[in-house]
């Protein structure tokens, strides 16, 4: 008898939550930032299970085995994106979804909180959701790259360009604080960056095939709205669209892009000059010269690959909003 009602339980989500922490984010700040907030959160949340990260892919196994297990109804994430870039990746296992029921949630603790910034825009009592654990379910991007086979999953935002190389930079500094930091980087690496030349193959929503080749700057598939700190490269990004807006940013001059630098973070990238803007579920990236790529605003340990497919997943992670 206990057994079975053991099962029954292992098949219902729990009345607790997972508060899964990584003391690394916000260059180490993340702990000191989270033991200024528990007592609050505890008045807002109540009682939950705290887990610390202690190295890469921590977080993704901390929520896999959470989902399998089905002990908690609500998984929280306290760090920055690259904390939630692995925490999602815990939702799917060989490609399938593991729970559509078992919402996560973000505490925010990372130096640039763009997926955040995201959130807040759709949920402006985000607190609130959170204690209601009121959630929906989501898109998320998957990024297939060969000639690997590697498979990853992105929440906010993939690109490919002089954005891997600006956060490789940032990661190489001590500079790396907020805004200010990915502004100067992005500058700095600008102006040593050599455009490469890419093939991008898609359909768009109204049915065309497009197959071009050009040498770009940067390329963005877009799920969120902002990356590098609050670079709003897609203001029109929405996570439940089922689409990416992508924006792709062609060779052009550097010191009109500097000039024009303000508008990434007022939402006006269509007025930049060499920026064009289009949707896409599924769009193929085929480097002719060797390119660096990021996903959530980590760059994956992968040199130079052949192809990258990046495909809109609609409606699959349950997020808190």
């Amino acid at each position: 008898m206990f057994e079975s009602v053991k099962k029954w339980l292992r098949g219902r989500p729990g009345p607790r939550r997972l508060m899964i922490l990584n003391p690394t984010s916000a260059k180490g700040q993340a702990l000191q930032n989270f033991d200024r907030i528990q007592v609050r959160l505890r008045e807002m949340l109540g009682t939950y299970d705290l887990k610390f990260t202690r190295g890469p892919g921590d977080a993704t196994e901390m929520v896999r085995r959470a989902l399998k297990e089905r002990e908690y109804r609500q998984i929280l994430v306290a760090g920055g994106d690259g904390t939630i870039h692995e925490a999602m990746n815990g939702y799917f296992e060989k490609g399938r979804s593991l729970s559509k029921d078992i919402p996560l949630g973000v505490i925010n603790l990372g130096t640039g909180g763009d997926f955040y910034k995201t959130l807040r825009a759709m949920s402006p009592d985000y607190a609130a959701a959170l204690m209601r654990n009121q959630f929906r379910l989501v898109d998320c991007g998957e990024a297939s790259i060969e000639p690997m086979g590697y498979t990853r999953y992105f929440m906010n935002i993939a690109s490919a360009g002089i954005a891997g190389q600006v956060l490789k930079n940032l990661k190489a500094s001590r500079f790396q604080a907020g805004t200010a930091a990915f502004f100067y980087h992005t500058l700095s690496t600008l102006v040593k960056y050599t455009p490469a030349r890419v093939k991008i193959t898609f359909t768009d929503t109204d049915g065309r095939h497009h197959d071009f080749e050009e040498r770009i700057i940067n390329f963005f598939a877009c799920n969120g709205k902002f990356n590098g700190g609050g670079m709003k490269w897609a203001p029109f990004g929405n996570l439940d669209d089922g689409a990416f807006e992508i924006v792709i940013i062609r060779r052009t001059s550097k010191l009109r892009m500097i000039l024009d630098s303000r508008k990434v973070y007022t939402g006006h990238v269509e007025g930049m000059e060499g920026v064009s803007q289009f949707e896409t579920k599924e769009i193929l990236l085929q480097p002719i010269d060797p390119i660096t790529f990021e996903l959530d605003g980590e760059v994956p340990p992968i040199a130079s690959p052949k192809s990258i497919r990046f495909r809109n997943i609609h409606a699959q992670l349950p997020v808190v909003l």
